[in-house]
């Protein structure tokens, strides 16, 4: 019945759609299901349409009165559709649409049956599309003839009413002819005869995966077959990856591009042109980028212009490269090779244009830092570039492989072509704030270059505080087998410490000028000049007018010669640069044939010489502690080819630090069988007292072994050595070290050397076996290991050792031992944590001749604790004045001491060592109960120490101070409270503050001394030639800082007992009780010797009363006195000295000497002054000098043309003395003092300047007034030479008087035969005593010294008040001119004299009224007064006060 039942339905539906349906086999299910199998159905052509072998449908009849069927599931499976457009542009499927549209409107009149498709479901479909209209497609998917297998897939919830196809697509896959495989979709599907849209999209092709949402637009389908042009999409894609090949299917001209991107974003418009939104496209392994994209072109890359506004773009060369080779269709895309050093990129921006021609202007990040860019880049043939980049941090030495060269920031402009040096034309200029070499940052450069035809060009300027410079040179490569190198630049300032090219302060200038050629060491030839060259360093400066450098000559013929007027060099011959650190290994190898090495030594023919002219320069900036004085020679010949390496040098002498070297020889021959080489030396001072002579050291270095021998001394010094010793070498072994055989005298005595004392090195540990030294009964035995390793130990024995045995080594030290030494030492780990046991006792120990008694020390490890435990102890006399107790952990980091220490009565000299750059001549003893902690090189003390007359000299006062007081000492800081110190008068300072003992060898100082009368200076010229002196006062005295760093600020009033000398001149002769010495010396470029105050800064602020007395020597004399005033000195550490304040003179004298034959003794009015503002040298003065004569007026009044008498009177020549101390501007003036009516009568002769100067100099000179012309010159030059002479030898002679007596001041003198005078001041110069005897004859015939021609003269001075403003006098003088009493021959006279100054009448009448109301306050006023009496109104009196200098 249903077989029926389907052939009637079958020929129903043949004989409606005019075709032939068959199906082969039925079963239905009434009113349920229905079951077809070999459905069958041709087109109008009689071609197959559709087959499939079995079609199942679910149907529902419910509706099948309104003749309506739905089919609520369709199953077909391994069927065929074929379609075709035919010719008339119908397809063979239009007959059944077109017979289905019409049943619609059948449905509509009441006729026709209509049936509903809800779902299928079909399996192993195929499907075939043919457009006979079209040509058949070459590439890709032809969509104009497709052929599908293997279609499988559900479509649910269809629609073929209102779309060609909607429905829900589900598993569905398929392969194409053209090779295309769907291997999955799954979407919401509208197909439309102009477009097809996908909903909740998946779909997997051959390598790609797209999703979520894709609509296609096109005016038909047949539009696919030109997909890139004519075909709109739009798309929502979400984590998808589309490959290359996959769109090629689509657009075969992609066939030429290769990709595999994943995607994410909004895609709209063509192949040819689309854009993309929110795109996040990721390429390669590290390639992305996120942004919007314009692409306009494709698939002809060539023509493609790219927009993109990019968030973020990342990649790197190595992944950039494959994926642009891949989108140019090339093979490989090779990117520039600065681009590897980049590392990952990331760039931030807009770019436009071409692949290979493209404009950005973004920022760039990568792993050498961030530049912010605006460039025109192609990467065509030329490889063009122009724009501007900007960074505030970027590695420029990563990018350019050059280690030394740093970070950097910049802004640059470039404008060029090429990558590669043949191609580059380029100008670039750059702003640099900073750019980081070898570790040190320069900043403000600037650059300026250009590369053109290989040759590169420009300028280069650093104004950086360590260097400031300017470079302008050219590199021309156009030949690259000889290329040329100028240069020439201004070094105006380089500060090698700063730049980390030396190890101490050290700043050159100069001009740098050079011209070379060549592409290797070997082949360069040119000069190189550095001229104008100053090297600076703080206390030292250099000149170098230049220093050449010139390389000439080819192959076997080559010089290589430096010139300079510090050093000359020269090498000559066949020189081979580029293996001579191989060719000097070469040598040592020729003897050494168990090294195992490989050496390309090159060929080497030449001769060597070097000449160091001027070695001071060098040493003083690079090696300071290395001095050189004289010339040194090098010379020096080598060969391969003949097995020639000779070199011989000599040194005349040479400084290490204190050690002195002299006439050092070295000589080295390299012979067929051995290499010898010699090295002596006269003598090695080590200090002043310590040395050694005849210093011989032998090498013969042959087969594997070097034999050594090193002899000091000569034969009959008191210490000697003769040592001689073996190195042997080994393959695959260490060095092995043996003694042999050797003499040694110590002390003058012998000792012996065991034979075959061994060093064994390997492993890192030096074994020592055998070492004996032997002199009679004194035994030194050592032998173990060195080493890093906890269980080694270096042990050394003792027997019966006298420690004045080491008088050679602890005398230079100013340390004395004696005392006799037994027992064993024992080192364990020496080389990393080590620690030491010991059992030593010492007996009858004496310390610079000071008996300390017996010293017994006993410490070991205690295997429980890990801890070495100590027990020492010092007796004395049977009493212990040292006693320590405790364990040290040699493994601890921290806190490895834990001692206890009890002195009782212990002599301090034994700190000395600890304490001498503070203190030296320890004496006393010192009682203390303290603990020791930390770490033997930092240790912590504390406790309590009692002072019983320690007795000390500081060593930058050279004062002798006493302590007997108690400190307390915590964390190895002594802290001051009131302690009491007396000075060698036992005069009373207190101190309180810290020392800090933490470094023992530098201690941290911070204390305020409060002294009143107190010594606190008390230098000689010995102990520092730049300030010295002797010094009692009362003030505060700061000292802060490390000892080597001192820092001592005084303020202080002097005190009664002060002598200060201010030494303005060279040679001025100072007494042992100086004060204050300095010496100028202008020295532009000159060593300044070592200053005293090395490490010491001194800030003084002193107020000198009348009480200290000051000398000042400069090169006109001597000028000595007593006065007031305030002066601030400032000294440095490097010896720079500054004083500020005035000084005025209340009572002195002025000793004016000339080539040591005129010496002149002038007395100095009351009130000058000196005035210093900062250089000591350049004092300003404003004094009047008096030189005080009696002579006869004759020679005077001759000279004036005026009648001759014979009086003598009192003459006073004043030497006045303004401007620069050390060159004043000097006037003279004449006085008489006594007899005015002189002056008066000459008055016109005078107002002559000329006559004042030429007869007060010769009152100065000869003692006598010069009477003009017409004169015996013989006389006169026989009176000058023994005037001088006489009062030379009177003068000294007063000194010796005053000095034996102790009297402050005596004048005798017998200036000739007709006259003599003496002076003598007593009672601390208040009582004054002047008198003197005139022969008046013409002529001496005998000695009578009574008489009538014999004229005598007295006075006496008294000082009632000490600044001598009220006196008495009393006088018995010759009467000259006495108009009362003109016969008597002499005037008797007393009184009191009293002297005011005043500026105004009525000051002086109040001063007057006021007399004997405030005595003190007068006297007070009355000094100030007189101090400024010979100041300038208008010139600021008040002391200029200096600033502390740090």
């Amino acid at each position: 019945m249903q077989t029926f039942l389907t052939q009637r339905l079958a020929a129903y539906f043949s004989r409606e759609l005019h075709t032939t349906i068959s199906i082969g086999g039925i079963y239905f299910k009434p009113f349920s299901s229905l079951t077809l199998k070999q459905v069958y159905v041709e087109d109008l052509d009689h071609d197959t349409l559709l087959y499939v072998d079995a079609l199942q449908a679910k149907l529902n009849f419910q509706h099948i009165g309104n003749k309506e069927i739905h089919v609520n599931d369709l199953h077909l499976r391994q069927g065929t559709f074929h379609l075709k457009k035919k010719t008339d542009t119908t397809t063979n499927l239009s007959f059944i649409s077109s017979y289905f549209s019409s049943s619609k409107s059948k449905k509509k009149s009441g006729g026709g049956l209509m049936i509903h498709l809800r779902q299928v479901s079909f399996r192993e479909l195929s499907f075939s599309y043919k457009n006979y209209l079209a040509e058949a497609a070459q590439q890709g998917i032809d969509f104009n003839d497709i052929k599908i297998v293997n279609l499988s897939g559900e479509l649910a919830n269809i629609d073929v009413q209102d779309h060609l196809l909607k429905g829900d697509v589900k598993q569905l896959h398929f392969k194409e002819k053209s090779g295309f495989w769907l291997k999955q979709l799954d979407a919401s599907v509208k197909i439309d005869s102009t477009s097809m849209e996908f909903k909740q999209l998946y779909a997997e092709t051959n390598a790609s995966k797209l999703g979520n949402y894709l609509r296609f637009n096109y005016r038909d389908i047949a539009d696919f077959s030109d997909f890139i042009n004519k075909v709109t999409v739009h798309a929502i894609i979400k984590d998808s990856r589309v490959e290359a090949k996959d769109i090629a299917f689509f657009a075969p001209s992609v066939n030429q591009i290769k990709f595999n991107i994943g995607i994410n974003g909004h895609v709209s418009g063509k192949v040819n042109h689309f854009s993309g939104k929110q795109m996040l496209i990721k390429m390669g392994k590290a390639t992305y980028f996120s942004g919007d994209v314009a692409v306009s072109g494709l698939p002809k890359i060539e023509q493609t212009i790219f927009t993109v506004n990019l968030t973020q773009f990342a990649t790197n060369k190595g992944d950039a490269e494959p994926l642009l080779a891949g989108f140019s269709g090339n093979t490989r895309f090779q990117l520039p090779d600065f681009l590897e050093s980049l590392g990952h990129i990331s760039y931030t921006g807009k770019l436009s244009g071409y692949y290979n021609d493209f404009k950005t202007d973004g920022v760039l990040k990568t792993s050498l830092g961030e530049v912010s860019e605006k460039l025109a880049m192609t990467l065509k043939d030329d490889h063009t570039y122009d724009g501007s980049i900007q960074t505030s941090h970027f590695d420029l030495g990563s990018l350019l492989h050059q280690k030394q060269l740093g970070s950097a920031a910049f802004q640059a402009t470039i404008n060029g072509q090429g990558f590669n040096l043949a191609e580059i034309i380029a100008q670039v200029k750059a702003d640099i704030p900073y750019l980081y070499y070898d570790n040190h940052r320069y900043d403000h450069l600037q650059f300026d270059g250009k590369v053109l035809e290989k040759v590169i060009t420009g300028n280069l300027s650093v104004n950086d505080p360590k260097l400031m410079s300017s470079l302008t040179g050219e590199v021309d490569l156009k030949n690259q087998q000889n290329p040329t190198y100028e240069l020439f630049g201004v070094v105006n300032k380089a500060d090698l410490y700063k730049m980390g090219l030396a190890k101490d302060s050290v700043v050159v200038e100069g001009q740098i000028n050079s011209n070379f050629r060549g592409n290797n060491l070997n082949n360069l030839v040119g000069n190189a000049s550095i001229t104008k060259v100053v090297l600076r360093k703080p206390n030292y400066s250099a000149a170098v007018d230049s220093m050449v450098l010139v390389a000439k000559g080819t192959d076997n013929d080559r010089t290589i010669a430096i010139e300079s007027d510090i050093l000359d060099a020269t090498l000559n011959g066949e020189i081979d640069l580029n293996t001579f650190p191989a060719y000097f290994k070469s040598i040592a190898k020729r003897y050494l044939p168990s090294w195992d090495i490989d050496l390309n030594t090159g060929k080497q023919a030449f001769n060597f010489a070097l000449r160091l002219k001027r070695s001071e320069p060098l040493f003083k900036l690079f090696a300071p502690s290395l001095h050189m004085p004289d010339t040194m020679q090098v010379n020096g010949k080598f060969s391969t080819a003949d097995s020639i390496a000779n070199l011989n040098a000599y040194i005349p002498l040479l400084e290490v630090g204190k050690l002195k070297i002299k006439d050092i020889i070295l000589d080295e021959v390299a012979g067929n069988e051995s290499l010898n080489l010699t090295l002596t030396a006269d003598k090695v001072n080590i200090t002043d007292s310590l040395y050694v002579e005849n210093i011989n050291i032998s090498n013969i270095l042959a087969d594997d072994s070097l034999q050594f021998n090193v002899k000091l001394s000569d034969i009959d010094a008191k210490n000697q050595l003769d040592l001689n010793g073996l190195v042997e070498f080994k393959p695959d072994e260490a060095a092995r070290l043996s003694l042999l055989p050797s003499n040694v005298k110590i002390n003058q005595e012998d000792w012996q050397l065991e034979d075959k004392v061994n060093f064994d090195f390997h492993d890192g540990r030096a074994e020592v076996k055998g070492f004996e030294l032997k002199n009679k009964e004194q035994l030194v035995k050592i032998d173990g290991v060195v080493s890093n390793r906890e269980e080694d130990v270096l042990n050394v024995t003792f027997n019966r050792f006298n420690l004045a045995t080491l008088d050679g080594v602890t005398n230079p030290l100013g340390i004395k031992l004696a005392g006799q030494l037994n027992g064993s030492f024992h080192l364990f780990s020496a080389l990393k944590n080590p620690y030491a046991s010991a059992d030593i006792n010492s007996s009858n120990i004496y310390y610079n001749d000071r008996e300390i008694g017996d010293m017994t020390l006993l410490a070991e490890m205690n295997p429980e604790t890990d801890l070495v435990e100590m027990d020492m102890e010092i007796k004395h006399q049977s009493s212990r004045t040292l006693k320590i107790t405790g364990s040290y952990d040699a493994k601890a980091t921290a806190n490895s001491l834990n001692l206890k220490v009890t002195l009782e009565d212990s002599e301090l000299v034994l700190f000395e060592p600890f304490l001498k750059k503070l203190v030296a001549d320890l004496t006393g003893t010192v009682s203390a109960d303290i603990r020791v902690r930390g770490t033997p090189w930092s240790p912590e003390i504390s406790g309590d120490c009692d002072f019983k007359e320690a007795s000390f000299t500081v060593n930058y006062l050279k004062t002798r101070y006493t302590i007997n007081d108690q400190v307390r000492v915590n964390n190895s800081t002594i802290a001051l409270h009131d302690l009491e110190i007396r000075d060698k008068d036992n005069n009373r300072a207190v101190a309180d503050g810290s020392v800090d003992m933490s470094n023992p060898l530098d201690p941290v100082i911070d204390v305020q001394v409060k002294a009143n009368h107190f010594m606190v200076l008390n230098t000689t010229a010995k102990d520092n030639p730049l300030y010295y002196g002797t010094a009692v006062g009362t003030g505060d005295f700061i000292f802060k800082g490390p000892t080597s760093n001192m820092d001592i600020d005084i303020k202080a009033a002097t005190d009664e007992g002060t002598i200060f000398n201010i030494p303005l001149n060279a040679s001025g002769t100072v007494s042992d009780n100086d004060f204050i010495t300095f010496v100028s010396k202008d020295s532009t470029f000159s060593e300044t010797k070592n200053s005293y105050f090395d490490g010491l800064t001194l800030h003084i602020d002193l107020d000198i009363s009348r009480n200290a007395e000051a000398n000042i020597f400069t090169d006109l004399g001597k000028l000595s006195g007593v006065g007031n005033g305030n002066i601030i000195m400032n000294i440095t550490s490097l010896g720079d000295f500054e004083m500020f304040g005035d000084y005025v003179i209340l009572q002195g004298k002025f000793t004016f000497t000339a080539q040591d034959f005129i010496n002149k003794i002038f007395e100095i009015s009351r009130g000058g002054t000196i005035r210093w503002t900062g250089n000591p040298s350049e004092a300003l003065i404003n004094l009047t000098a008096v030189y005080e004569v009696r002579t006869s007026v004759r020679p005077l009044y001759t000279a004036a043309g005026r009648a001759a008498t014979d009086q003598r009177v009192l003459a006073q020549a004043e030497m006045i003395l303004g401007g620069n101390l050390l060159h004043p501007e000097i006037s003279f003036a004449l006085d008489f003092p006594s007899d005015a009516y002189v002056k008066d009568e000459l008055q016109n002769y005078f107002s002559d300047a000329n006559n004042v100067n030429q007869q007060a100099l010769s009152l100065i000179v000869r003692r006598s007034f010069s009477p003009g012309t017409g004169t015996d010159l013989t006389t006169e030059l026989n009176s000058t030479f023994l005037s001088a002479g006489t009062e030379l030898a009177f003068n000294q002679l007063n000194n010796v008087i005053s000095q034996s007596l102790n009297l402050n001041f005596v004048d005798f003198n017998i200036r000739s035969f007709n006259e003599a005078s003496a002076s003598i001041r007593l009672l601390n110069n208040r009582l004054m005593l002047t008198g003197g005897v005139t022969d008046r004859r013409g002529e001496l015939n005998d000695l009578n010294l009574f008489g009538n021609q014999v004229a005598s003269d007295v006075e006496a001075l008294y000082l009632i008040r000490k600044n001598g403003n009220l006196l008495f006098r009393a006088s018995n003088r010759l009467n000259n001119r006495n108009f009362l009493n003109p016969n008597d021959e002499y005037v008797s006279a007393f009184g009191l004299v009293y002297r005011q100054e005043f500026d105004t009448l009525g000051e002086f009448f109040k001063r007057m009224f006021s007399l004997n109301k405030d005595k003190k306050k007068e006297e007070q006023e009355g000094e100030r007064k007189s101090g400024q009496k010979e100041v300038s109104p208008k010139e600021n009196t008040a002391p200029i006060k200096g600033k502390k200098v740090n």
